[in-house]
């Protein structure tokens, strides 16, 4: 019998008690967590058609908002605790000065995204890997698109994409982040980096915090959504003959940008 979605809130509300968060619970389907001033939103699918509360179509450019799609809790169970984990500030730390930056093999950063990675593996022109520094695990992962030329007043710059960036489920490597974009930034010698932010789940500080600004925050859309896979497409594409499809509603990005020249 599938789960209502106060039962998965409650499951929610668990597992943030067990971490030691300090959850309250302010409505069937919303948290509060009052020492990260953070309210987390457990979101069903919809029924084609069916209209997104209007409540949440207000907040989702608000940055004390995260939201949990119905999808993504169960299918994805174990990367959304540890998203919640790192929320929360429950996570088991590195220092950053124990580690090293390198390139690393196409498959390996593939390998590693699938497992940590909400989207998963896509592809990718550079990979870089941080390793520790003594046992050589691999605790995160960056990739980046290749160079595109775009032209800027009159000039043209080679502009990259930071795609996809995480670390191991529960786990939280101090200046990790800045190192590996570092060592991209050394190698490559990029004259601007941009990356997209989901409205739903991050406020982008983190990269403000590295040299990004905020240049502009896309629209939202709703998706195509396989409840039996979490596989989501746009709503204008056709799925394949005989899936049982629902919606969710995706609230767009917000693209940050690092400039060097």
């Amino acid at each position: 019998m599938p789960f209502t979605p106060e039962h998965s809130t409650s499951e929610i509300f668990s597992f943030l008690d067990d971490l030691g968060a300090f959850p309250q619970r302010i409505s069937a389907t919303s948290l509060y967590l009052p020492h990260r001033d953070i309210y987390i939103h457990y979101l069903p699918m919809l029924s084609p058609g069916e209209p997104l509360p209007t409540l949440f179509l207000n907040k989702f450019t608000q940055s004390a908002f995260r939201c949990i799609w119905e999808d993504q809790w169960h299918l994805k169970k174990d990367i959304m605790q540890s998203r919640l984990a790192s929320l929360s500030g429950k996570t088991q730390r590195f220092h950053g000065r124990h580690t090293r930056a390198q390139a690393i093999p196409g498959q390996n950063a593939r390998d590693f995204l699938d497992q940590y990675h909400i989207l998963g593996g896509t592809v990718a022109k550079y990979k870089y890997g941080l390793l520790q520094r003594y046992t050589q695990d691999l605790l995160a992962v960056m990739t980046f698109s290749k160079a595109r030329p775009i032209t800027r007043e009159g000039k043209i710059f080679q502009s990259y994409e930071l795609i996809r960036q995480c670390n191991r489920h529960h786990e939280t490597v101090v200046g990790g982040l800045s190192k590996l974009l570092s060592a991209f930034i050394r190698e490559q010698s990029p004259d601007d980096i941009v990356t997209y932010v989901g409205l739903d789940w991050s406020d982008g500080k983190v990269y403000e915090k590295m040299g990004f600004e905020l240049e502009s925050i896309s629209p939202g859309a709703r998706l195509k959504v396989n409840p039996h896979n979490g596989k989501r497409l746009p709503l204008n594409r056709t799925p394949e003959a005989g899936d049982s499809w629902k919606e969710v509603y995706y609230p767009g990005n917000r693209k940050f940008i690092r400039r060097f020249k």
